[in-house]
């Protein structure tokens, strides 16, 4: 017996008629391509825009941009070390950082806070209280310049 092919549901429709995303069928989240590659925001259309609004600019010129949710507990200590080191390893490929020194040195600093505060911790649990508790667990034997070159670090890591 014959059977119509089942009909193909009406694309997604937009909040307005001026919305700048598209409604991905596969993942069903809003998506918009920019220099032929697709870019995935979030299922719901209101934060899906605000996401576009903050990297549009930057993915128009071609620079790559991280879409997170900040306060998503998938963001942890180890990404946050790793997001820094891959960070400071591409100005040291660049010609940026002068001193393989310099990298082994941030190196050891990430990996201590990662060690101390926890990899898994996730960011949105990270209080003053942990970072505090982190700067009393530091040795004591440490002299003025390490201690200078360890919250340079920690500063250099909180503000790339």
């Amino acid at each position: 017996m014959y059977q119509l092919p089942p009909q193909r549901s009406k694309a997604a429709k937009k909040p307005r008629p001026d919305f700048p995303l598209y409604l991905h069928k596969g993942s069903g989240q809003w998506s918009k391509k920019v220099l032929g590659k697709t870019h995935y925001f979030v299922t719901d259309p209101g934060a899906a825009e605000k996401a576009w609004g903050r990297v549009k600019d930057d993915l128009r010129e071609g620079r790559t941009v991280e879409t997170l949710d900040l306060d998503s507990d998938a963001l942890t200590v180890k990404w946050l070390c790793d997001f820094f080191m891959n960070g400071k390893e591409d100005r040291y490929n660049a010609g940026k950082i002068r001193s393989r020194e310099i990298i082994n040195d941030y190196h050891h600093t990430v990996k201590r806070f990662a060690t101390e505060v926890g990899r898994d911790t996730p960011l949105s649990t990270l209080k003053p209280r942990v970072l505090e508790q982190y700067a009393h667990n530091l040795p004591t034997t440490w002299n003025v310049t390490t201690w200078n070159n360890h919250l340079r670090q920690q500063r250099n890591r909180s503000s790339d």
